[in-house]
C-alpha cells in the first residue's frame, strides 16, 4: 500500500488537476485499480472529451515504472459505454533530489492505450509497451466515503419513454428543494418542488449508498411521489449513477422506472447546496 501511495503522488505531480468537466460523459476522473492486484494502478484526468492517463507499474526486476498517455482522445461513444485511446509513452528526466535540469528531459512512444468503460465506475485497460500487451479490469478506488447530506435547490430533470396518462411527456422537470440524509448506507432523499404539470408536490426517495472511488452510486432504490392536483400518486424504482457530491452541490444521473406499461425517466438530479441560512 506504501508503495500504491508513492507512486499516486507521483502520479498526481504529473497529472495535474483531478476532476475532468464535461457536459454529455461521465465524469472518469478518479485513481483506478485492480481491486485483487494491489500495488498498481492507473490515474485517470478527463477534461472535455480527451483523458490524461498516468499508469504506475513494476518492471521485470520489480522497480517502479510509469507510462503516460496524455492524449487519449474519444474513440467511440454508446449507451453501452465510452472507449478512448492513444499514443503511450515513458519519460525521464531529473533525478527527483536534483536540481532540475530540462536538457535531461526525454518523451518516447512506448506502444499504445486504450480505455473502455462499461459505466461510471467500471472500466477495462488495454495497453501495449516494450512489445508486451496487458488488458485489466480495473475500477475506481475508494478511500474516503462521500458524504451526500444537506439541503439542496434543484431538481430532477429527465426525458421519459414509455410512458402514458398523466406521465405522457416527452421531458419531466421537477424543479425544488432536495433534502438529503445519510445513515451509513442508506440514503434519503426528499424533493419539494413546482412542476410544469401540477401546482406542486413531494417525492421520497430511499436507497443504498455505493462508494465507487471519488463518485458514488445509489442503488436498489425505490421511490414515491403524491402531487397537490393534477397526477394522482406514483410509485417506482430508480437508480442514480456518477453521484458526485462537493461544498458546492452534488450531482448525478438518474434512472426511474414506474407503472405498467413501463415508463422510465433517464436523466439527471441535483442541486446547489445551501449556504449560511442567516440573511
Amino acid at each position: 500500500m506504501k508503495r500504491l501511495l508513492a507512486a499516486l503522488a507521483l502520479a498526481i505531480a504529473v497529472a495535474g488537476p483531478a476532476r475532468g468537466a464535461s457536459s454529455t460523459l461521465p465524469d472518469y476522473s478518479d485513481l483506478w485499480w485492480n481491486a485483487a492486484e494491489s500495488g498498481w494502478g492507473a490515474h485517470i484526468t478527463l477534461q472535455g472529451d480527451v483523458i490524461f492517463l498516468v499508469l504506475y507499474v513494476f518492471d521485470d526486476q520489480r522497480r517502479a515504472r510509469f507510462f503516460v498517455a496524455s492524449d487519449m482522445r474519444l474513440a467511440s461513444s454508446s449507451a453501452t459505454g465510452n472507449v478512448f485511446s492513444g499514443l503511450l509513452f515513458r519519460s525521464q528526466g531529473s533525478p527527483f533530489a536534483a536540481a532540475y535540469d530540462p536538457s535531461r528531459f526525454a518523451i518516447n512512444p512506448v506502444g499504445n492505450a486504450t480505455l473502455a468503460f462499461a459505466d461510471s465506475g467500471n472500466g477495462t485497460l488495454t495497453y501495449s509497451a516494450d512489445g508486451k500487451t496487458v488488458t485489466k479490469a480495473i475500477t475506481r478506488q475508494a478511500f474516503r466515503a462521500v458524504n451526500l447530506a444537506g439541503d439542496f435547490f434543484g431538481g430532477t430533470f429527465v426525458a421519459a419513454t414509455g410512458c402514458t396518462g398523466g406521465t405522457g411527456f416527452p421531458t419531466l422537470s421537477y424543479p425544488g428543494t432536495l433534502h438529503v440524509e445519510q445513515a451509513g448506507d442508506t440514503v434519503t432523499i426528499d424533493t419539494f418542488f413546482d412542476a410544469t404539470f401540477a401546482l406542486g408536490g413531494r417525492c421520497h426517495y430511499a436507497g443504498k449508498l455505493v462508494q465507487q472511488g471519488s463518485v458514488a452510486a445509489i442503488t436498489q432504490g425505490t421511490y414515491s411521489c403524491t402531487f397537490e392536483t393534477g397526477s394522482g400518486p406514483l410509485a417506482g424504482t430508480f437508480e442514480i449513477s456518477a453521484l458526485e457530491a462537493s461544498g458546492s452541490g452534488i450531482t448525478g444521473r438518474y434512472r426511474g422506472v414506474e407503472g405498467s406499461p413501463t415508463c422510465v425517466h433517464n436523466g439527471s438530479i441535483g442541486g446547489i447546496r445551501r449556504g449560511d441560512p442567516s440573511p
